[in-house]
């Protein structure tokens, strides 16, 4: 028996597709390796005196299966009484690191919501957070993100807070699996404008403005898992509220 039917013979005893010349791990894998997560588009706002209820329109309609991620930050003068999508879907809200659903900085609240397994379309297009009363402020930042988990998507999250820093950063979290999606929002809680640099530490990409703004997000996936922030540099000290979101 040559080695060619040697090869031949163990396959069909393994059940594997004896076809030669594919990718070897999706033959002894049993199916196709996991897809990579990637950015599919953004929207932030800040919004100063609008009412109760406050729209959120994405640019694009999301894509079936993917996730839509949220950071939300407003005045604690008022709570948040329900965030649902056209189709009047609740978006989840996750407790951050320690267990709080509001990361608290000075009476500016900020809060994180997913919406997993997207049906797609217009009816996932736009976002109603109605409030228990009209807010002061709110900044509102969104990423729709492909190829992670349509059952569990969030691995974990965390956020915290800095004082007139040029560098502010998230704490510190390690990603459970390789392959992770790292997004990090930060919102200037005194409405400053500033220009955001990117992280360079792992080396983020930066999906908001370029110029000044009140608020920020960068994404980054981690091939490796490993202790990581989010981290940016700013042309003026800031008061920041800054997340970090592993996905998988």
């Amino acid at each position: 028996m040559n080695l060619t039917s040697i090869i031949l013979s163990f396959a069909l005893v393994f059940g594997q597709n004896p076809i030669m010349g594919t990718n070897h791990r999706k033959i002894f894998s049993g199916g196709a390796p996991p897809p990579t997560p990637a950015f599919v588009q953004k929207f932030d706002v800040f919004n100063n005196g609008a009412g109760a209820t406050q729209n959120f329109v994405l640019t694009s309609n999301p894509t079936t299966g993917n996730s839509i991620l949220v950071q939300v930050t407003f005045s604690n003068t008022v709570t948040i009484s329900s965030f649902v999508n056209v189709s009047s879907t609740a978006y989840t809200n996750q407790a951050w690191a320690t267990g709080a659903t509001n990361c608290d900085f000075n009476g500016v609240l900020s809060r994180f919501y997913y919406l997993k397994n997207l049906a797609g379309g217009a009816n996932d297009k736009t976002l109603t957070i109605t409030f228990s009363g009209a807010p002061s402020f709110v900044w509102f930042t969104a990423e729709e993100v492909s190829g992670v988990s349509t059952t569990a998507p969030v691995d974990k999250v965390d956020c915290g807070t800095a004082v007139n820093s040029t560098a502010p950063a998230s704490p510190t979290l390690t990603p459970t699996n390789n392959g992770s999606y790292l997004l990090c929002m930060i919102a200037d809680t005194n409405a400053n404008n500033r220009t955001y640099t990117a992280g360079t530490t792992p080396a983020y990409t930066r999906r908001g403005s370029s110029g000044s703004t009140t608020q920020n997000e960068e994404d980054f996936v981690q091939t490796t898992a490993a202790a990581i922030t989010g981290n940016w540099t700013t042309s003026l000290g800031v008061n920041s509220v800054t997340s970090l979101v592993v996905l998988h």
